[in-house]
Order: C-alpha cells, then structure tokens, then sequence
C-alpha cells in the first residue's frame, strides 16, 4: 500500500485525513482513549510508528514518511516549507515572501509563488479560501523541527514573524474605532493564533 499526504487538513485530531497516521494510531486505542492518543501525537511525532516487519522501512512510521518527502524536495523547497512552519495557522503569499527575504534578500514574489506551487503540486501545502496556505498539523510538527535545527535562522524568521504581525495590527488600529470595525476584528481573528505567538516572542526579545 502506499500513502500520500493528499487532501490533509488541519483539525482537532491532528492526523485525519492521514491513512497511515489512522492506521498507526487506532494501533494504540487498545490501550489509550482517543484523547490520550492525540496527546501523545501532539507530544511526539515519532508516537506514530509500528514495529511491523511487513511493512516497506518508509511506511513504519509517518516520520519516516515525512523524511522520504523531504529528501524528494530541492534545497530551496527545503528552506521554505521550514520558514513557512514559523506560521501556526496558514498564511498568505504576501507573508510568505516576508519570512523568506528575512533568510534571502533576493526572493520576490514570482519565485515566492514558484514554491507554493511546488509544495501544493507535492501536497505539502494545501491552497485555502481567501488565498491562504496551510500545512497538515503533523507535517508542520515535523518541518518546525527540521527549522529548530538551524537556531540562527529561527532566530531571524521568528523576528521577521513578530514584525510582519505588529505592522498588520498597526495598520489595522485606524479601522478598530471607525466603521470599518468589523471588517477589521474579522481580519485579526483570522490571524489570531499568528499574532498570539508573535506577542510573547517581543516580550521575550524586550521589544
């Protein structure tokens, strides 16, 4: 059998719409409950993983998945889909091309949109309504990590992050007492989670 990560999304049981990661998990509700289980997905990717020998090495565990993905991307394709798990709750092109210049001046909008189209064509990001990109929670566990192992980088996307989302609630600050209020609390609680985790990273930067 083989397993792709075609038309995942993000939701409170982060692994539906993952055939294999269904099947690893139910492996364990003879021993936890469906809560326990997510905990644990939430708590380690590697939780979801069998010791079958039946089974081809890349599908043992969805880390193993995800890491025959990621050697089939470019070095560039690479970079961006780590930047881009900075996001927590998908993101927009405009956004996207922010956190990448942070890392490489020399990227504009046309080779911004050149690795979306990849990533969606290798269903590594799914394309939203109101044009908006997101990754499977899992997958987003797993590139977070692969971004945690370069320090100085995060460094640099986290500060460009924190500054992308207090410049939108800055521009955002007119609207909030005019009556174009609505409009504007519509448009930060669709980025809330993004800005809720820009907030402490100023605090902790003495911004």
């Amino acid at each position: 059998r083989s397993y792709s990560v075609t038309g995942v999304q993000t939701c409170a049981l982060p692994i539906l719409g993952m055939p294999l990661a269904l099947e690893l998990a139910a492996s364990w509700l003879r021993v936890l409950s469906c809560a326990e289980v997510a905990a644990e997905v939430d708590r380690s990717l590697d939780f979801l993983s069998t010791t079958q020998r039946d089974r081809p090495d890349r599908h043992r565990s969805l880390r193993a998945v995800f890491e025959y993905s990621w050697q089939l991307l470019t070095a560039q394709e690479q970079d961006a889909l780590s930047a881009w798990a900075v996001f927590q709750s998908g993101f927009h092109r405009e956004a996207a091309v922010t956190l990448l210049r942070a890392i490489d001046p020399s990227v504009n909008s046309a080779v911004t949109l050149s690795l979306l189209a990849a990533l969606v064509d290798k269903s590594l990001l799914q394309r939203r309504h109101k044009d908006r990109y997101a990754m499977h929670a899992l997958l987003h566990q797993y590139a977070l990590e692969k971004l945690q192992n370069t320090p100085k980088r995060e460094i640099e996307l986290r500060q460009s992050h924190c500054a992308y989302f207090v410049a939108f609630l800055q521009q955002q600050e007119p609207a909030l007492t005019g009556p174009a209020q609505a409009e504007a609390l519509e448009a930060i609680a669709g980025l809330f989670e993004d800005m809720r985790a820009a907030w402490p990273w100023a605090v902790q930067q003495g911004n």
